[in-house]
C-alpha cells in the first residue's frame, strides 16, 4: 500500500513540475510577443503621428497659417 501511495505521489509530483516549466515557459513566450508587439505598434504609431502632424503643418503652411510643432 505505501509503496503504491509513493508512487502515486512521484508521478504527481512530476507531473506538476513538467506542468510548470511548461507554464513557465508559454508565459515567457508570451511575454516576449506581447512585449514585441508593443513596441512595433509604439513604433508605427510614432511615424504615423509624425507624418500626420507634418501633413498638417505642409497644409497649414500652405494657407499661411503657423501652427507649433511639439517633437514626439
Amino acid at each position: 500500500m505505501g509503496q503504491k501511495l509513493g508512487k502515486w505521489l512521484s508521478k504527481i509530483l512530476t507531473l506538476y513540475l513538467i506542468i510548470k516549466t511548461e507554464l513557465k515557459t508559454t508565459v515567457s513566450k508570451l511575454r516576449n510577443r506581447i512585449l514585441t508587439w508593443y513596441l512595433i505598434i509604439k513604433k508605427e504609431l510614432k511615424t504615423f503621428i509624425r507624418k500626420f502632424c507634418l501633413n498638417i503643418n505642409m497644409k497649414a503652411k500652405s494657407q499661411n497659417i503657423c501652427i507649433h510643432h511639439h517633437p514626439i
